[in-house]
């Protein structure tokens, strides 16, 4: 507390990152907040991390896959996205949403990441 016991002092020595937790009531979708520390310093900056995530392409995508999405993971650049009801059946389903992606004080860089209910896994090679 501070002196006046009107709230709390921070120490030079605590860093905090918060995400908001939430839960949608929606049939398909699951969004996840995802934190990431980079091992090489520095660590790449928002806008390279957007653009590398812009252009992966999937395994799926690279063997011509009928199933395959047009674009493995789209990048939103509004504050309010991605939104399962809005982004969860991008290129039918197959598509990760990213939205929010900023820089972060604990660890470099954090996100939302959205996916229909169908199994999805992204393979960290873009973000390397």
């Amino acid at each position: 507390m501070n002196q006046d016991a009107t709230g709390f002092t921070m120490l030079d020595t605590i860093n905090a990152s918060a995400h908001c937790g939430y839960r949608v009531a929606v049939m398909d979708g699951h969004t996840a907040c995802v934190s990431l520390k980079f091992a090489n310093s520095p660590a790449p900056n928002v806008q390279d991390v957007k653009a590398a995530l812009r252009n992966y392409v999937s395994e799926p995508q690279k063997l011509g896959c009928h199933s395959a999405p047009e674009g493995a993971i789209y990048v939103f650049d509004q504050d309010d996205r991605p939104q399962p009801r809005l982004d969860r059946d991008l290129d039918g389903g197959y598509a990760l949403s990213v939205g929010r992606v900023r820089l972060d004080n604990v660890f470099d860089l954090k996100f939302v990441a959205l996916s229909h209910n169908s199994e999805f896994f992204l393979d960290p090679s873009p973000l390397a």
